[in-house]
């Protein structure tokens, strides 16, 4: 599916407004108390720029109801950022900068997902205290609610994630897996070395695993233009 490009303010412009205007104090605090480092980001001016706008992207493909006025003040928004931060500083071989994004998300935002993964261009993490996200080609579009779990097996297979694909809390993703487009994986749900099929929900009722098949479109109940 082509990504679609909406008409909304440019990166540039939403800079402008308040919504950035705590990220670098807030950093600075946050580095040295969660981090090893106290970081300035304007020492890291472009790879705080490269950040800004991967955030700013992923955050115009939202609905409304999930844009901050006010970054830091958002915890969900916030961990998405410094997941494109962390990103960023790793691909311009920024270690301390990477290593503190990172460190920050995992012990003040309870995320777990290293700055070495390919997270997609748009993703939305709803409420995602305790999720793990591995190694996994990740699609556009991906949902990640609370305690979710993405990782390889012990033979270092990992699953890959399809476009618009949704997991529920406490959900697991193990493995050779396949999550196909419009897929979800219900809370408490497990996928293990398996394929879930393109626009199916594979759900836990009273300890049974059983596929259904998905009547929505999961992009659209998360962001909008579709």
């Amino acid at each position: 599916m082509e990504l679609q490009r909406l008409t909304t303010p440019t990166p540039q412009q939403m800079l402008s407004s308040s919504l950035f205007d705590n990220v670098i104090p807030a950093f600075r605090r946050h580095s040295s108390l969660f981090g090893s480092l106290e970081i300035e980001l304007q020492d890291f001016a472009p790879i705080y720029g490269m950040a800004t706008d991967r955030y700013m992207n992923c955050l115009r493909h939202k609905k409304l109801k999930h844009h901050p006025s006010d970054l830091i003040a958002s915890a969900d928004e916030y961990t998405s950022f410094l997941v494109f931060l962390a990103a960023a500083a790793y691909s311009e071989n920024q270690l301390d900068l990477a290593e503190s994004a990172y460190l920050i998300n995992r012990r003040m935002n309870g995320f777990d997902c290293f700055y070495t993964r390919s997270m997609p261009d748009i993703f939305h993490l709803e409420h995602p205290l305790g999720a793990v996200l591995g190694n996994a080609v990740y699609g556009n579009y991906f949902v990640c609610y609370q305690a979710v779990t993405i990782g390889g097996d012990r033979q270092y297979r990992y699953p890959t994630l399809h476009e618009g694909v949704v997991m529920y809390a406490h959900s697991l993703a193990i493995g050779s897996c396949e999550l196909g487009t419009n897929s979800c994986v219900g809370a408490n749900a497990m996928i293990f070395n398996q394929t879930l099929e393109d626009n199916m929900i594979l759900r836990c009722q009273s300890g049974v695993f059983e596929k259904v098949p998905n009547k929505f479109n999961n992009i659209g109940l998360f962001f909008c233009g579709h």
